[in-house]
């Protein structure tokens, strides 16, 4: 039996996806969790004090606090105030994430192509070096 990705994004060093705006409060330091259930499916849930929408036509729909939620690999949400993101882009980051962390030192990437150096500490966190 393969295991599920789970991941968590947001703002913070501590999110396994970070998104690039660490100065905009809108988007929380864990701001969403998310599983893969399949090639198309993934189950959000919303961690966030600002929110997470849903963006389908005609409209966008909330995700509640704490509610688990199906979504598609191809919806977009939105996180916070304004920042857009594709299910897929996620789970790609996470994909690549979790393939770095098999190294004590590496090079690894922000949401938004930056690029930052991490090293796996003691109690098996990783920490950006300075």
């Amino acid at each position: 039996m393969t295991s599920r990705l789970k991941f968590t994004v947001g703002r913070s060093i501590d999110a396994d996806v970070i998104l690039p705006s660490p100065s905009d409060a809108s988007i929380s330091r864990i701001h969403l969790e998310i599983e893969v259930l399949s090639n198309s499916l993934v189950e959000a849930v919303d961690r966030s004090t600002n929110g997470t929408w849903l963006i389908r036509h005609p409209g966008k729909i909330k995700l509640r606090e704490g509610q688990r939620k199906e979504l598609l690999m191809d919806d977009l949400l939105r996180m916070g105030r304004s920042y857009d993101v594709r299910i897929r882009d996620l789970v790609d980051e996470a994909r690549e994430q979790r393939s770095v962390h098999q190294h004590e030192v590496a090079p690894r990437k922000t949401h938004d192509g930056g690029m930052t150096r991490w090293v796996r500490t003691d109690d098996g966190r990783w920490e950006r070096l300075k």
